[in-house]
């Protein structure tokens, strides 16, 4: 009896062992299981190519701002000339000089104007009101005279075209393209002067341009299409 007593009692702590080895394998098990989700939920919700962006922007606004707009300058001249004009054979001198239009012109020309000289002359403040005042004079002063004026020239100098024909084309189609490129940038510029932080106005910018771009590509050689 007394060697049937001794053998349970040191069965007792093997029994106990074995059932905390499978509560703690259970606890682990489920452990690895919360950690493996709420690392999945953290990759699904955490923006990380935005956020790289952003920094690079912060870093080197100049060379994104220009990188970004070359790029988007091409694909907009050449979906306008597949998709709108309905070209077979893409123009590849005229698309490289929409690219260095956009690259050169938007992304840097432009960022020197909204983020240097418009602040000077209407401040800084990320107000509404301050806001509109720079989308009005960008809309009545810097587009008819200096965006699109450069934008037919360059159009028709990249083509091997007279950049004076380009001229009086435009001064054709002035009040058409003012109006147009109004009422795509005013509310645009809305946003860019009243949400968007200074390192992130000329990407925001090329994206709304990716729209506008295939609509001024497609005015400025409508007669080169046809032809």
């Amino acid at each position: 009896a007394q060697a049937i007593e001794t053998q349970k009692i040191q069965q007792r702590p093997i029994t106990i062992s074995t059932k905390n080895m499978s509560l703690a394998l259970v606890h682990s098990q489920c452990r690895c299981i919360k950690h493996s989700w709420q690392y999945r939920c953290s990759v699904f919700r955490s923006p990380r190519l935005f956020d790289r962006f952003s920094t690079a922007a912060r870093k080197w606004p100049v060379l994104v701002g220009v990188v970004t707009c070359f790029v988007k300058g091409s694909c907009a001249d050449m979906f306008a000339q597949h998709y709108v004009e309905g070209r077979q054979k893409i123009d590849r001198g005229r698309c490289l000089g929409f690219a260095l239009f956009s690259g050169i012109y938007t992304g840097l020309v432009q960022n020197c104007i909204y983020n240097n000289l418009y602040s000077i002359l209407f401040g800084r403040k990320a107000t509404l009101f301050v806001a509109c005042q720079k989308s009005i004079c960008d809309a009545v002063f810097h587009n008819p005279l200096l965006y699109l004026p450069v934008g037919y020239v360059a159009s028709n100098v990249f083509c091997g075209e007279d950049p004076w024909a380009g001229l009086r084309k435009y001064r054709g189609e002035a009040l058409t393209a003012t109006i147009t490129c109004a009422a795509v940038w005013v509310p645009a510029h809305l946003v860019t002067f009243s949400v968007c932080p200074p390192h992130l106005r000329i990407p925001w910018t090329a994206l709304v341009s990716s729209c506008w771009l295939v609509v001024m590509s497609t005015m400025a050689h409508s007669s080169s299409a046809k032809e």
